[in-house]
């Protein structure tokens, strides 16, 4: 069945006029549309294209995209949240830079270090891992618009103040560490925050549905949680309150009324008390108490948070697409010794 599947997928594909390209640096993995930079599947492909950026325990280096493409990985924190005997290996990649060229591509299931937009329109990110996400711009071009991040595992998004993204939508990502942006008319919604940061000139932006952790922890970073906005609608969000004792207690205070909790218990919040305090790696961990103060409290009833609304978080990043966990082939055939492959595919709604 998998491989009907796959088959289906591929003429599918075909008929739209998309060339599939394999990223993958295992040894003895080649053949044709195969490299194992991503750089390299890069050059090689046109606007329109699909590369798959296999599991592998290395990086496939970093990315200077300025082609429209869609690229697809394996998720991340497998090891952490598999519960089926699929590879654990992720698509790892280190930087990713978007240029002009590149409006309008798809980013699904990739670990990454860093990502930096170029005054770029259109981009679809969703359930990847990465560090900082940069969206800049560039005089000559104006801002970047039109971003969709949604059911990631990130650090810091971080906007142009004098070229402010606009019409950006960050819903249902759990955030790490802190956010620092700046943009008109976004919308963030659903996303939870750990670890404190700022928000500064959300001009026009709907903050709805959120988590957000204030802590006394001298060890966070950028403990202080500030929001400076012109405009904005803040809604149905809640402040849970993290006291270890060892610090002061950040004073955010959401606007009273339209929906919003200020200072609920932290240990009640989640599915295990601390979720943060050592191994983060498991994000099962941050999913809703069955008693936490979350639940319901976002607009019509849901849950606020990542795991809440229409799109919800999807653990470790699965993507909803089959993508090749591991090839396996002895290389050559002939009329008395068939060629021998063995093809794992997995995928995810």
């Amino acid at each position: 069945m998998k491989r009907i599947l796959v088959i289906l997928l591929l003429f599918s594909w075909t008929l739209n006029a998309q060339t599939i390209f394999r990223v993958n640096n295992l040894p003895g993995v080649t053949g044709v549309n195969v490299y194992t930079t991503i750089q390299d599947a890069h050059d090689a492909a046109s606007d329109g294209d699909i590369i798959y950026v296999e599991p592998s325990l290395n990086s496939y280096g970093s990315l200077t995209c300025t082609k429209r493409l869609t690229i697809l990985g394996n998720g991340y924190y497998l090891d952490s949240n598999a519960t089926k005997n699929y590879s654990l290996r992720s698509s790892i990649l280190h930087d990713i830079v978007l240029n002009d060229g590149s409006d309008n591509s798809s980013l699904k299931g990739l670990t990454f270090n860093s990502l930096t937009g170029n005054s770029v329109d259109g981009i679809i990110m969703k359930r990847c891992y990465g560090n900082l996400i940069s969206l800049i711009g560039v005089s000559t071009v104006e801002n970047c618009s039109n971003w969709i991040v949604s059911q990631s595992r990130l650090s810091i998004i971080y906007g142009d103040i004098t070229y402010k993204p606009t019409n950006c939508v960050f819903s249902n990502n759990i955030f790490s560490q802190y956010i620092i942006y700046t943009g008109t008319n976004c919308l963030i919604e659903n996303n939870t925050f750990f670890y404190g940061g700022q928000f500064q000139g959300l001009d026009g932006t709907d903050i709805f549905n959120n988590i957000f952790l204030v802590s006394d922890c001298d060890a966070c970073i950028q403990s202080p949680f500030i929001i400076h906005t012109t405009g904005a609608r803040i809604e149905n969000n809640i402040i849970v309150t993290r006291n270890t004792g060892t610090g002061n207690i950040s004073q955010l205070v959401l606007p009273s009324g339209d929906g919003n909790v200020n200072g609920a218990a932290y240990e009640d919040c989640f599915k295990v008390s601390d979720p943060f305090n050592g191994d983060i790696s498991n994000d099962n961990h941050v999913t809703l108490s069955n008693s936490s103060p979350a639940k319901g409290i976002g607009k019509n009833g849901t849950d606020a948070g990542a795991f809440g609304g229409v799109n919800p978080y999807v653990l470790a990043g699965q993507i909803p697409y089959p993508i090749i966990t591991d090839f396996k082939s002895t290389g050559a055939g002939n009329a008395s010794v068939p060629l021998q492959i063995d093809i794992t595919v997995k995928g995810n709604n």
